[in-house]
């Protein structure tokens, strides 16, 4: 719906930064999705949109869609703490295969979402965005949440276990766990190898082949 209004001159980069923005200063302090983000930057790529015109942007897949990446994968402009104490301000200078894809179809990053520590089991500080006293779904949670929160369109999240579907549940989003070995796991946070699989939260089941794509 997003690519559509843009197309059809409804909606315009700003206002979708000013969304994007407005949706995080409500939201965060009751959610506490976001591990870190820059909301200025977002912003700033995403005025960019508005300037390089149509036909720019119709080259691109995914042109301006701002997302969130959980925090087990590699990003140049974002630390990667794996939700760990121990990699508290790790910066791996460069991204994750994945992340390259979305960013190479115009996508943008606003942060990254807190996962359980090291994406596995044990609860974090993300709160559960329909009752706080329940749980989000622990390893990808904060990209649930966000998405729960509209704060972003899409974020991506493992799955060993049920780390996508789970917290996709709790949250009243749409999960995508593709096949193992679909998406390129390299410059993520390796649990099991005959196990782990990349994949999204969205908004909306619309969504899913368009990001998968």
């Amino acid at each position: 719906k997003i690519l559509e209004k843009i197309e059809k001159e409804e909606l315009v980069y700003s206002d979708l930064a000013a969304t994007t923005i407005k949706s995080i200063n409500q939201h965060e302090d009751s959610t506490l999705a976001w591990e870190t983000y820059d909301l200025e930057k977002t912003k700033s790529e995403l005025e960019k949109f508005d300037f390089q015109g149509k036909a720019i942007n119709n080259k691109l897949k995914l042109p301006g869609i701002p997302f969130g990446v959980k925090d087990v994968f590699n990003t140049k402009g974002f630390t990667t703490e794996m939700g760990s104490s121990i990699w508290k301000g790790f910066t791996p200078g460069n991204n994750a295969r994945v992340v390259d894809s979305l960013l190479a179809e115009g996508c943008i990053i606003v942060g990254k979402t807190v996962t359980a520590e090291f994406a596995v089991h044990g609860l974090n500080q993300t709160l559960n965005p329909h009752n706080s006293l329940h749980t989000p779904g622990t390893s990808s949670s904060g990209s649930a949440a966000s998405i729960s929160r509209g704060m972003v369109p899409f974020a991506l999240a493992t799955q060993t276990g049920g780390s996508i579907t789970r917290p996709a549940s709790f949250c009243g989003v749409w999960g995508m766990k593709p096949s193992f070995g679909m998406i390129a796991r390299t410059g993520s946070l390796k649990t099991t190898d005959s196990l782990d699989s990349i994949g999204f939260l969205t908004s909306h089941g619309e969504n899913l082949r368009l990001i998968l794509d």
